[in-house]
């Protein structure tokens, strides 16, 4: 596509920059909404997650013929709580960018 194509097709097109502009602040806001009831009730809802670390754990069992056993050794690392509210960070920080974009 050339440039004159890709000009006259944006200049016949329907969709303009203040309406580009009205729509990214109103996604915006509801981001930005949608991250404080998250907040809300990711404090209000207790969701725990543990981490663990899955190391190996080896057994001999016999040294004549050689046998080894070899098993998971999960061990919790971490307890992550109130997940609701760190994963509504996410949001908040796309609402807070989408009504600060520059749109020409």
């Amino acid at each position: 596509m050339d440039n004159d194509l890709r000009r006259d097709l944006i200049a016949k097109s329907p969709i303009s920059f203040s309406g580009l502009k009205k729509l990214n602040a109103g996604a915006g806001v509801f981001l930005f909404v949608q991250g404080i009831v998250m907040i809300a009730l990711g404090y209000l809802l207790t969701w725990n997650r543990d981490i663990y670390t899955f190391y190996l754990k080896f057994k001999v069992v016999s040294l004549i013929p050689p046998s080894f056993q070899v098993l998971p050794n999960p061990q919790v690392v971490y307890t992550l709580t109130h997940l609701g509210a760190i994963l509504s960070s996410f949001l908040l920080i796309s609402g807070r960018k989408m009504e600060r974009l520059p749109l020409r």
